[in-house]
């Protein structure tokens, strides 16, 4: 089994252990940022000869799903109810 296909077998295993849980969402999110993290300090060693300190990585992973989960909530509008009488309601 190639490196590839292992990450996905991983990744599949995560998806079927917090499908269904109240922070499963949450939970896949901030494994795929710490991924994102792992990849980008992989490059700074390769290509920049950083020396990385793996707590920092998490940390910084965290902080990165904080900011996304942020961003995504001010994107998403708030609902707003229709008024009666307004022509809002679909009809049926």
């Amino acid at each position: 089994m190639n490196g590839q296909a292992s990450i996905l077998a991983w990744f599949d295993k995560l998806i079927d252990r917090w499908k269904g849980t109240d922070d499963g969402g949450y939970m896949l999110m901030l494994a795929a940022m710490i991924m994102w993290r792992i990849w980008k300090c992989i490059n700074e060693v390769l290509f920049n000869g950083v020396d990385p300190d793996p707590s920092q990585m998490v940390v910084v992973a965290m902080k990165e799903a904080e900011e996304f989960i942020l961003a995504m909530r001010e994107q998403i509008p708030e609902p707003r109810q229709p008024r009666m009488g307004s022509g809002e309601l679909a009809q049926c």
